[in-house]
């Protein structure tokens, strides 16, 4: 927020003064708004390469405000249940129809937020995970490390594909932008790796792309890396 807030004061914008400049949702509007208007200059003009960044600060901030939002889902669900109240009736108004959608997405949400110490939170336990050391020695450990480049290289082709994820892909990737931000690696990171392409090459936006998209080569490329990482531990 206050990198965007920095490059409106060097352009001197007009509207700045017009948004409440410390409501993340204003923001993203305003960012939105430039960034049409700044469509109609050339690509070496500054203005353009302004809105550029702009729009990808904006999306950190969208990344936010949408864990806050599972944030709050979790909390909701659980207090649903705390409540007396069925599966059923949980995922009435989501539209999930089934005990066991809600159940799935209740563990989603566990492996992010949730208690690791409940019995039906094995999720939770391998997410609690991607960002804690494993023992010394270990193997899995030690792949990691050695292929922590590219893994951090694969990663970062999946989040540009955030926008094609349904909500279960988009989950993971979430949790894989920990290990990316942080430049932690760990053999937890190949769990959730593993959730999120399993997750988005089936996501109904990637269904519908062409073959040679982008997303296919990243899907691919951590298939390979999942691959070798399982064929190591193995041995």
């Amino acid at each position: 927020m206050t990198r965007i807030a920095l490059r409106s004061h060097d352009r001197d914008d007009p509207h700045w003064g017009d948004i409440d400049q410390e409501n993340p949702h204003d923001l993203l509007e305003y960012v939105i708004r430039y960034a049409r208007g700044a469509r109609r200059y050339g690509p070496s003009d500054p203005r353009r390469a302004a809105a550029k960044a702009d729009t990808q600060d904006a999306q950190l901030i969208q990344l936010w405000l949408e864990w806050q939002l599972m944030h709050t889902d979790h909390n909701l669900i659980e207090a649903m249940g705390d409540l007396g109240l069925t599966l059923t009736q949980i995922g009435s108004r989501l539209g999930i129809t089934t005990r066991k959608g809600v159940q799935n997405r209740l563990n989603r949400r566990r492996a992010l937020f949730g208690d690791v110490k409940r019995p039906d939170a094995a999720l939770g336990r391998d997410a609690h995970h991607v960002t804690h050391p494993t023992p010394a020695g270990d193997p899995r450990a030690g792949w990691v490390a050695t292929h922590r480049a590219e893994l951090a290289a694969v990663v970062a082709k999946l989040l540009a594909c955030y926008n094609l994820a349904d909500e279960d892909a988009a989950t993971s990737l979430l949790m894989l932008r920990t290990s990316w931000t942080t430049d932690e690696w760990t053999p937890g990171t190949m769990t959730v790796l593993g959730w999120a392409v399993d997750e988005l090459r089936v996501s109904a936006p990637v269904l519908r792309l062409d073959p040679k998209h982008r997303a296919f080569a990243a899907i691919k490329t951590a298939d390979r890396l999942r691959m070798e990482y399982t064929n190591t531990v193995a041995n």
